[in-house]
């Protein structure tokens, strides 16, 4: 086999030489093309907004482990191989890494040996402190990390006890913000685990320096405290969504726009009252006390002595008395009333409607509004409806085509990515076949060129291992093709080694 393949090689021109090596290249490259195609690494976010010194200590105990990785946003994220990612997690938190992950809470003590003094004791207990607080935090869904500061309250012998304090850093998730809920969450949260300490005492710093919450920002220059402010924009944002909801549904959505101001009463109020009113009836009567006298001409003087008859007495004389005394029930009412704070001092309410709106007027939609909302006129709450030419519709319009092209090139570049993942495989299979095809192709035509081999150059099975001379034929038979000259021309045109040895086998037989 390897004999012919030389005799066929040696029997080609340098052209299809040439052709034949460049196929062969090419089916290579589309095979190797191939192999590192579907080898390839797919990489995924380790870590990412590491420290300096975190990646550092990530990416030396990687390459300890000979793990790849790539570097990628200045060094501060690290992605490996996709299917190891949660598995490197997990011995990333066994080695303690990242870090400012990992805090240190209560375990502290179960790592003591003997009892340390009084100072040590009281410092170990803060950083525990700390860190199960520092754990809590980071494990809500917006926190990515948080440092916790504690500044614990202690007696004083001159000033008594003194006040406790903490500070808060916070690290969100992708940079984003937390509404005020989520900031007096946090706040309640810390204040909570600590004695003595109050909310407002909580310094909440976010990681750009923008304080979240502090004591100064818990009363606003107008006397409203955070959570009263928030109350206030609470009812507005919902009875804005209410009314607006209304409005889209009579005249249709981005049409109009209402917007709601409100003045809420946050002032506690307690009213403590006593009425007393008599009563009547015979149970009215808790005390009586009556006294009458009378007398007349044949009684005693007033002062005689019973028993005892006056010598001399007043004819025609009468005496009478009389005394009453009574003591009544009363009954006793006693309320108590507190408000509660949030009553509604002023409610103001504005409306613009799409002046393109023909079928209803703006007196119909102030009717509307009036009963949705509430307006009291003695109250001093007011309400304007007017009707102007709005952008909204337009303004929306442009938003959906924007997400629509949006989504549509997002698309389309899925497309394109999937189209080009599997054209390129597509395209080297194809130079694959080709290739084979082609050199099949060159393989035919030689083959074909140099026609059937002469049967003394094809030994049987069981000839000898040396050639031997043809067999003499008759002069009747051709030997070649047309005559024994034309077939020398050809052996010797395509395949001058075996012409070269049938010539060393005859002049061996005839040296003989």
């Amino acid at each position: 086999m390897l004999d012919q393949l030389a005799n066929l090689w040696v029997s080609l021109d340098s052209a299809q030489r040439r052709n034949l090596v460049l196929l062969g290249a090419i089916t290579l490259a589309a095979l190797l093309g191939t192999v590192i195609w579907s080898n390839r690494t797919s990489y995924g976010s380790l870590y990412s907004n590491l420290p300096t010194e975190e990646a550092a200590a990530i990416v030396e105990y990687l390459r300890s482990q000979n793990i790849n990785y790539r570097l990628t946003d200045g060094g501060g994220t690290i992605q490996v191989d996709y299917a190891r990612l949660y598995e490197l997690r997990l011995e990333l938190a066994q080695q303690g890494l990242p870090r400012t992950a990992a805090s240190t809470g209560f375990e502290i003590f179960d790592r003591s040996g003997l009892p340390g003094t009084e100072f040590s004791n009281t410092v170990n207990y803060q950083r525990a402190l700390e860190g199960e607080l520092a754990r809590s935090i980071n494990s809500l869904v917006t926190v990515h990390s948080a440092r916790v500061h504690l500044v614990l309250p202690h007696y004083d012998l001159y000033s008594g006890d003194q006040p406790a304090s903490a500070s808060v850093v916070l690290d969100t998730q992708y940079g984003g913000s937390l509404t005020n809920s989520q900031i007096q969450g946090i706040a309640h949260l810390v204040s909570s685990a600590v004695r003595g300490l109050q909310p407002t005492q909580v310094t909440i710093v976010d990681s750009s320096s923008n304080i979240l919450n502090s004591p100064a920002s818990s009363t606003s220059a107008g006397g409203l405290s955070a959570q009263q402010i928030e109350a206030e924009r609470d009812f507005e944002r919902n009875l804005r969504d209410q009314l607006q909801a209304m409005l889209d549904q009579t005249v249709g959505p981005h049409n109009s726009i209402v917007q709601v101001q409100v003045a809420l009463d946050f002032d506690t109020e307690q009213i403590s009252s006593d009425t007393t009113e008599p009563l009547s009836g015979p149970g009215a009567i808790s005390q009586e006390h009556l006294i009458k006298e009378e007398y007349d001409s044949r009684a005693a003087p007033p002062g005689a002595v019973p028993g005892y008859a006056p010598e001399s007495s007043t004819e025609g004389g009468s005496y009478s008395s009389e005394e009453q005394a009574r003591i009544y029930h009363h009954s006793r009412i006693h309320k108590e009333i507190q408000k509660a704070p949030g009553k509604i001092q002023r409610l103001t309410v504005a409306a613009i409607i799409d002046s393109e709106l023909k079928d209803i007027s703006p007196r119909q939609i102030r009717d509307l509004l009036a009963a949705a909302a509430g307006i009291d006129a003695a109250r001093g709450d007011t309400i304007t409806v007017e009707q102007m030419a709005l952008q909204a519709k337009d303004i929306a319009k442009k938003q959906v085509e924007e997400t629509e092209k949006a989504a549509a090139a997002l698309h389309s570049s899925q497309r394109t990515q999937t189209i080009l993942r599997y054209g390129i495989t597509l395209l080297l299979a194809v130079i694959f076949a080709g290739g084979v095809l082609m050199g099949s192709r060159q393989l035919s035509s030689a083959l074909r060129e140099v026609g059937p081999l002469p049967s003394s150059a094809q030994p049987s099975p069981h000839a000898d291992s040396q050639p031997r001379a043809p067999t003499p034929q008759d002069d009747s038979q051709p030997v070649g093709p047309t005559s024994a000259d034309q077939y020398v021309d050809q052996l010797q045109q395509q395949a001058p080694e075996v012409l070269a040895r049938q010539i060393s086998i005859m002049m061996e037989t005839e040296d003989e």
